[in-house]
């Protein structure tokens, strides 16, 4: 089963923009690259990796990983301004499991009548050593 995920940066504007990764793309796989490669790089310099790797990679373009949250499930934000990492996690618009959880502002209905959103599972400074697991967690803890 693929785990679908985005690795996207923060625009002056506040909103956001990403590349797709179609796998493996929970905390403890694309979370821990995406930590690694921003540290080597970093953050401004992954963004322009990221870029420039678009064309080659095959991806078609750029877009807003928050666009359907119920296709899209970890969305990670790369903030060169905060120097860190954002983890989005997919989950069912549900207020008692959200509570405490800041939101994306985007609802998708799914056919089933459920709505999903993504809530903020951590901010990673790049400096920080996370416990992968414990934010992976985060989305067991509010998925349906």
């Amino acid at each position: 089963m693929s785990t679908r995920g985005s690795v996207a940066w923060r625009l002056p504007n506040g909103s956001a923009l990403g590349v797709y990764n179609h796998n493996c793309s929970q905390p403890t796989a694309l979370g821990c690259t995406v930590l690694k490669e921003a540290r080597t790089l970093g953050l401004e310099g992954l963004v322009a990796k990221l870029k420039s790797n678009l064309h080659t990679s095959g991806a078609d373009e750029l877009f807003d990983p928050f666009l359907d949250p119920l296709f899209m499930e970890w969305v990670y934000v790369l903030d060169p301004v905060r120097n860190l990492i954002e983890v989005w996690a997919s989950a069912e618009h549900d207020p008692v499991k959200l509570r405490g959880y800041r939101g994306s502002g985007r609802s998708v209905l799914c056919h089933r009548g459920a709505h999903y959103t993504h809530v903020l599972a951590a901010e990673v400074p790049l400096d920080s050593q996370p416990d992968w697991a414990a934010i992976e967690r985060v989305r067991s803890r509010v998925a349906a």
